[in-house]
């Protein structure tokens, strides 16, 4: 069964939280996340060929945990051209980092915030055990190798599983470049100013942040978008929408 636990190991429901602020991800979010939409859905991001390779022998489901406050490699990705693969850039850089313990449905995948050291934020949940909850692995982390994954984002592994090359995958840039910082800034500010704020804001003022917020983000191509039946909302969020360079505000619920 996939779990979901919190950076202490509570109980909760982290996805939901996430999911609010995040309106790019309602559509699915519609149903609720059973342990096999978590599945499908982090298959997304790391590639589905690659989450059907199985280097265990028990054949166990995914365990996804949430670290810190990015849930958002369980709910975003997708297809992405085989542009975006060749670079050491991930496309999809405010989905965060999937730290994983291994390549495949067998694997544990812990969900990391964006950070300039996608290795040593791994490196870090390792040795705090958030990956040996339930298997007897070593104290001591592996050799974990960075990677972009199919699904756009960060994926980093114990190298023994295979390099990127052999994966078939980009190998990942040492840091965020100046662009991918600026989104992973931009969507800050769009969570804190446009979807949590209180009260809700209207579509047209939820558009209107979103447009200063990107002015001051200095990122070039970028637009703001109200969605088509979204645009007499009394209540809106706006989603950053990374590989399309758009900021859609889309009526909520």
């Amino acid at each position: 069964m996939s779990d979901v636990d919190d950076v202490n190991g509570n109980d909760v429901d982290p996805i939901s939280s996430w999911i609010f602020q995040h309106p790019e991800v309602w559509d699915d979010a519609v149903a609720p996340l059973d342990d096999d939409r978590i599945d499908a859905l982090v298959d997304r991001v790391i590639g589905r060929a690659q989450a059907q390779q199985r280097r265990y022998g028990a054949q166990r489901r995914r365990k996804v945990i949430a670290v810190g406050a990015v849930t958002g490699m369980l709910v975003v990705g997708g297809a992405v051209g085989a542009a975006a693969l060749l670079r050491g850039q991930p496309s999809q850089p405010i989905a965060g980092i999937a730290c994983q313990d291994g390549i495949g449905d067998d694997a544990v995948v812990v969900a990391i915030d964006p950070t300039d050291d996608p290795i040593g934020g791994c490196d870090a949940a390792w040795r705090a055990g958030r990956f040996n909850e339930d298997r007897d692995q070593p104290t001591e982390p592996p050799t974990f190798v960075a990677c972009i994954g199919s699904g756009g984002a960060l994926q980093v592994h114990p190298l023994e599983f295979g390099t990127c090359e052999e994966l078939g995958l980009a190998a990942a840039d040492p840091a965020l470049d100046d662009d991918n910082r600026s989104v992973v800034e931009l969507n800050d500010r769009i969570v804190a100013e446009v979807n949590s704020s209180m009260p809700c804001l209207s579509a047209t003022d939820a558009a209107a942040i979103a447009e200063r917020v990107l002015d001051d983000s200095g990122l070039s191509g970028w637009r703001v978008a109200i969605r088509t039946d979204s645009a007499a909302a009394s209540c809106a969020k706006a989603a950053v929408v990374a590989d399309r360079k758009v900021i859609e505000v889309i009526k909520f619920p």
